[in-house]
């Protein structure tokens, strides 16, 4: 930078700046040299320290640019999630299909409406509890699910026999692992195929006397 020399009186009636070097007379010219390298090294400094920033400003702009389009995709994702599980809670309930939800130790996590019609249980009987905490009227009535969900999964139904408190009923399981926040559960889902059991035995009944 380009330094002024000044008289005092000079100096006080335009006011003190940065760039403004106060000698007094007789000049040593050798500390001219060192006040003017000084006054150069600090306008350098000066002008780095307003470089840096502003590269720390675009790099701050850049990041907070970054940290709102990962809150907005993680928004996006979690509103996404919630009209999934919801729509997954209404299926849930809503469905003619008994469906039951267990954790990994066998644990029922939720059943819908008509699971506990299935075999005629409640809700609050099953929720939190595997086969062995279940009373013993349900333990027997619940075997044979267990014992299938215990396979986890295979391709295709299994047939189960069950008994409650109206009579021997037949039903179609079919089980999946699946993740639920980040945990894995098992899904069951039973089809009452008793009518259709009952209908082919008579079928074949007939059949049998003609």
């Amino acid at each position: 930078p380009r330094s002024t020399l000044f008289p005092y009186t000079t100096l006080f009636r335009s006011g003190c700046s940065d760039n403004v070097l106060i000698l007094k007379k007789p000049f040593d010219n050798i500390e001219v040299i060192l006040l003017a390298h000084a006054l150069s090294r600090k306008w350098l400094l000066g002008c780095q320290v307003e470089a840096r920033m502003a590269d720390l400003d675009l790099m701050v702009a850049e990041r907070t640019g970054q940290l709102r389009n990962a809150h907005e995709r993680i928004e996006s994702e979690f509103q996404r999630r919630a009209k999934a599980q919801e729509a997954f809670r209404i299926i849930f309930q809503a469905s003619n299909i008994g469906i039951a939800l267990l954790d990994m130790t066998e644990r029922y996590v939720d059943v819908n409406r008509a699971f506990e019609e299935q075999f005629e249980l409640t809700r609050d009987q099953l929720i939190g509890k595997n086969q062995a905490e279940l009373d013993p009227v349900s333990q027997g009535t619940m075997g044979p699910l267990h014992v299938e969900a215990a396979r986890a999964g295979g391709v295709e139904a299994q047939e189960i026999v069950y008994d409650v408190p109206s009579g021997r009923r037949t039903g179609l399981l079919w089980v999946r692992e699946v993740e639920i926040q980040d945990s894995r559960h098992r899904l069951c889902l039973l089809l009452d195929i008793s009518d259709r059991k009952e209908m082919e035995q008579e079928l074949q009944i007939g059949r049998s006397v003609v």
